[in-house]
């Protein structure tokens, strides 16, 4: 027993920290996806068309948007590790820098897809082509979102750096409140506006992301202990080993990102090649998992401001404790999620979906069929994004980058395929490789966070 109490005195004040820091990037991150989720919900109640068109513009926009919002969280190692130092000049430096670099990305990701979408009908051949035609009016919106979504985040990265974690949820809710209304006008034509289906929730996405980046904006200028480093950007010196910093730990990261989210893109063309009722299920089952992710992530995030500051001070031997009770928090909840999804699968789809819609009986039958595979790699799931978070806050990238490339497209993505099309499982093939992935994912970022651990252990032992 007094074992067990000096063990736990241990973990405990790495524990509170986390959740601390983690629960108002939950809020915050469950926010912004609301966006997506919200869409989602409400096209899915305009017509099962709109839910497919809606989840193939999801699908190739986010496959980028998060690669590249990946990049900005290279900003949150570096300032914690600044802050625990109180290295006001540092700070000041990679804000500049950092929003600099990332809004430029952001103006190159506006141009990009603009040239995309008059394009999607070729490129997105293999595609039904109603589904692509109802999704570019949609995806046009989205191309402009791109704007105020990368500007917030570069912010966002840098005042969660801070420890200041609390103003991405007073932002998001802002950004949501905006987006419900609209959403139900612009989507259903109440209220005097027109009704726009799909069209109308890109819109309400454009709009609501724009007030989310001002409302974060104005809170930072009217912060007077924030402002100073607003203040101090009309004077800090442009520098090549900055930006350089930045990339080297960005460009792993959003890679990272990349190879992640392009696997579930990769999973939603395979169900999208099957049929528009897999792809509208596919989605579905999607949204939940995201829900379950974001959790998972909000406190890899808080994990990465932790042993960065930790690693700052010198204070090696609390790495493996504030990581290890970090991952264990997080798998215990990943347990948890999984159980009340397979207790309530039957009804959750029904959220999606409109019960006088042609497709109801075979959407929502293939939905909670999916639903049990994929409470399933909920642990391997929320574990692999838990311990990317951990190894960012060590600044350990690279390697990591070589594991999840191996994991989701050397296993995951072929075995996909190879399940759903080679053995004629169609989109359980789809999901049971996509959860193998996770799984071999998981297990290497395992192992590579220990052997970090044990690495640093011993440099000061010696």
């Amino acid at each position: 027993m007094p074992y067990l109490t000096q063990t736990w005195s241990a973990y405990k004040p790495h524990f509170k920290t986390i959740l601390h820091l983690g629960y108002p990037i939950l809020v915050g991150q469950m926010g912004f996806m609301l966006i997506v989720l919200t869409d989602v919900v409400m096209v899915g109640h305009f017509s099962s068309l709109a839910l497919a068109a809606s989840a193939l513009g999801n699908g190739v926009f986010y496959a980028a948007l998060f690669a590249l919002g990946g990049f900005t969280f290279a900003l949150k190692p570096p300032v914690a590790e600044a802050d625990a130092l109180n290295d006001k000049q540092c700070l000041t430096s990679l804000l500049g820098h950092g929003f600099l670099l990332f809004g430029g990305m952001s103006l190159l990701t506006l141009a990009f897809f603009l040239a995309f979408v008059p394009n999607a009908d070729w490129i997105l051949a293999a595609q039904r082509p109603e589904v692509v035609a109802a999704a570019k009016p949609y995806m046009n919106y989205l191309a402009f979102s791109c704007v105020p979504y990368l500007l917030y985040h570069t912010l966002e990265q840098f005042v969660e750096g801070l420890s200041r974690t609390k103003i991405s949820m007073v932002a998001n809710v802002a950004g949501n409140v905006v987006h419900l209304f609209l959403n139900y006008a612009l989507i259903f034509g109440e209220l005097g506006f027109p009704q726009m289906g799909l069209e109308g929730a890109g819109i309400s996405t454009l709009v609501s992301r724009t007030v989310i980046f001002l409302t974060f904006l104005a809170y930072i200028i009217f912060s007077k202990d924030l402002v100073i480093y607003v203040r101090q950007l009309a004077v800090f010196r442009l520098e090549k080993s900055v930006f350089l910093r930045l990339l080297r730990l960005g460009v792993p990261i959003a890679m990272q990102m990349l190879f992640e989210v392009m696997t579930f893109s990769a999973c939603m063309l395979m169900s999208g090649h099957i049929g528009k009722i897999e792809l509208a299920a596919h989605q579905i089952v999607l949204n939940v998992s995201i829900i379950t992710y974001l959790v998972a992530a909000s406190f890899g995030q808080s994990a990465t401001i932790v042993l960065a500051r930790l690693a700052a001070q010198g204070q090696e031997k609390a790495l493996r404790y504030a990581g290890n009770i970090a991952l264990a928090w997080v798998v215990l909840l990943m347990v948890i999620f999984g159980v009340l999804i397979m207790i309530f699968k039957t009804f959750i789809p029904l959220m999606y979906l409109d019960v006088q819609d042609i497709n109801f009986h075979e959407i929502h039958w293939l939905a909670t069929a999916l639903m049990f595979i994929m409470a399933l790699y909920q642990v391997a799931d929320g574990a692999q994004v838990l311990l990317l978070g951990i190894l960012r806050g060590l600044q350990d990238v690279r390697v990591p980058t070589y594991l999840t490339l191996f994991s989701y497209w050397v296993v995951g993505i072929p075995m996909a395929y190879c399940l759903a099309f080679w053995l004629d499982m169609g989109v359980y093939g789809v999901w049971w490789g996509l959860c193998l992935g996770l799984m071999l994912s998981a297990s290497l970022l395992f192992w590579r966070s220990q052997r970090l651990y044990k690495q640093r252990e011993r440099l000061i032992s010696h």
